[in-house]
């Protein structure tokens, strides 16, 4: 039953990135009718489409990242497992710093699963510019699960990082209204096709991690 709750969590988060992709197809889409696909400069018009492209594509692969942290974290207290340590560490440390203890009273006087949920969520909501260092951190703290990022290689793939945080630097440019970025379609179809990548390579690494915890559990009851 587990296992199929979990096939169930990772399709879902699948599903929801494919969806969100088609928008950036459709963009690079109106690219490709406007200007064909030979070479030569493309006017301002066009290169707006690749820069939107870039910015949304940012969006796709944070937003995959959010429903697979937060709908797994779910499953596993659905199937009482085991809290993180990183995670009980960070509630800890936040309960000792809130001075009128409402922080700590929230966890007593409410569902402490329900509460639970929330905090992680808020922690999620603050998630932003999903690099390889932001995205090792967050998931280590939520699910425990070290490192995330040195499970994102592939065959005849090298310096996947590197890649990444080159593109998230583009995206930050563009976002924060820099309007003199050499960015075009080809930039944001290497984009897409390195993030699609690493959704496959971090929804493999997850689903390894969780079937572990839910083993180990088993072995300890």
């Amino acid at each position: 039953m587990s296992s199929t709750q979990l096939t169930e969590i990772l399709s879902n988060a699948r599903h929801s990135f494919e969806k969100n992709k088609g928008r950036v197809s459709y963009l690079l889409g109106i690219h490709k009718d406007k200007t064909g696909t030979g070479p030569g400069k493309r006017s301002k018009s066009v290169t707006a489409l690749s820069m939107s492209a870039m910015v949304l594509i940012t969006a796709c692969w944070e937003s995959y990242l959010e429903t697979l942290l937060l709908e797994t974290f779910k499953f596993l207290l659905n199937n009482h497992v085991k809290i993180p340590k990183n995670l009980k560490k960070s509630i800890g440390l936040k309960i000792m710093n809130s001075k009128d203890g409402s922080f700590a009273w929230k966890f007593i006087k409410d569902d402490w699963k329900n509460s639970l949920v929330d905090y992680v969520e808020k922690e999620i909501n603050n998630f932003s510019s999903p690099s390889a260092k932001k995205v090792d951190k967050l998931f280590e703290e939520i699910l425990d699960l070290s490192d995330l990022s040195k499970s994102w290689s592939w065959q005849g793939g090298n310096n996947e990082i590197n890649k990444l945080d080159e593109f998230l630097s583009t995206r930050n440019e563009i976002a924060h209204g820099e309007i003199n970025v050499d960015v075009g379609k080809k930039d944001a179809e290497q984009y897409l096709n390195h993030v699609e990548k690493l959704v496959g390579k971090t929804e493999e690494k997850v689903k390894s991690h969780i079937e572990e915890l839910l083993k180990n559990q088993k072995v300890s009851e």
